[in-house]
């Protein structure tokens, strides 16, 4: 399937962002000293053996299509039966406008750890709980959703002993249930990775 027309879409949407973002830099950061990056990564997954862990080996670009640099990363099940990544939760009840309840509880089913490589030989790392969710098709193909929900636990160069939080969304189609498959099972997968970083430098 021809997907140009639609990447060269998203990528014209994703510069659109990044340039909003620049305009708008004041009125984003809630403070001089937290600094936002946005990256997205094109590379391909690994399952082992067992399917409790994927391994991720990633291209890194600036929202213009610029290289820039890589990103590696391990996902590790919290889970042993494959139907819990089809499971979808119930839509959420009560106020949405008001500090209070019912908030549904979900248990994240995987957790990662990752390291951001930029062109600049800056490198972040991160580790943190994944929700992950498997979409079937009504062609028998599939689309399986990862976001990850990370705490930065320093870097090098100018991130040494940097804090935050970073998040990430990711996604990979497949013709057939990557979870089920026997033998050696690779994909190709695609993110878009949000890091809000304060340096060494300004935290106390």
């Amino acid at each position: 399937m021809d997907t140009s027309v639609s990447e060269s879409n998203i990528l014209q949407a994703m510069q659109d962002a990044a340039n909003f973002i620049d305009s708008k830099a004041t009125a984003v950061r809630t403070d001089p000293r937290e600094e936002v990056i946005i990256r997205y990564t094109h590379g391909a997954g690994r399952f082992s053996q067992d399917k409790k862990f994927i391994s991720l080996k990633m291209f890194m670009f600036k929202m213009n299509g610029e290289p820039d640099g890589w990103h590696e990363g391990v996902w590790e099940a919290n889970f042993s039966d494959p139907s819990e990544v089809l499971k979808q939760p119930s839509p959420p009840s009560g106020a949405m406008n008001k500090p209070e309840g019912p908030v549904p509880e979900l248990n994240p089913l995987a957790y990662t750890k990752g390291i951001w490589a930029f062109g600049d030989d800056s490198v972040i790392y991160a580790v943190g709980p994944a929700l992950s969710h498997l979409t079937l098709l009504d062609d028998n193909s599939n689309i399986f959703f990862v976001t990850t929900s990370q705490i930065i636990t320093g870097g090098e160069g100018k991130y040494k002993g940097a804090r935050g939080l970073k998040t990430s969304l990711g996604s990979t189609w497949n013709d057939r249930n990557i979870f089920t498959a026997t033998g050696q099972v690779t994909f190709r997968a695609k993110t878009i990775d949000t890091f809000r970083i304060v340096r060494a430098d300004d935290v106390a």
